[in-house]
């Protein structure tokens, strides 16, 4: 019973997340901690609005950078990927650019500091999959506090330096 009642309370709380919809709080770095190494910083720019930049790795080894232009639906970012190939270090030529759309993808945030990346690319290598993404940094001044903050004992911490080096308190 304890467990029925505990898995109603979090769809609950689930659907108070989802009302709230994306935020300018979402804002910040996310990666998946069993894959350390790669993942998505985050930006809403717009009530409506956001952009994403993928940090990840082709079928090869290489970096792979992919841009997302998304578009705010409730509580996902939802839009096209793009990747960029043919500019130069040191030398800034436009005409040497190749845009390319790479796919879609969305971002599902179920909270604060949990979400979900699902992709469809239009390259056979990368595929359709979906990654869960847990917060790595927030903006500084944009504190995100939901529901779910007490289930699952996330708090802020507030760092300060200080002469003998840096210290922290939480709320």
């Amino acid at each position: 019973m304890k467990n029925l009642l505990l898995a109603i309370f979090s769809l609950f709380i689930a659907g108070a997340v989802w009302a709230q919809g994306v935020r300018p709080e979402h804002s910040g770095a996310w990666y998946n901690p069993n894959q350390s190494g790669h993942g998505l910083s985050v930006e809403v720019i717009a009530p409506d609005r956001a952009v994403a930049y993928w940090h990840a790795f082709d079928p090869l080894g290489d970096p792979l950078w992919l841009y997302i232009d998304g578009q705010i639906d409730g509580n996902v970012i939802r839009g096209e990927a793009y990747t960029v190939e043919g500019m130069t270090w040191g030398v800034f030529d436009p005409g040497t650019r190749n845009v390319q759309p790479w796919g879609t993808v969305d971002i599902a945030f179920t909270g604060c500091h949990a979400a979900e990346l699902s992709w469809n690319s239009l390259f056979p290598d990368y595929g359709e999959g979906q990654l869960p993404l847990a917060r790595l940094t927030a903006i500084h001044g944009l504190a995100c506090h939901d529901e779910t903050d007490a289930l699952l004992g996330y708090y802020d911490v507030l760092w300060t330096e200080t002469e003998s080096g840096a210290s922290h308190s939480g709320t």
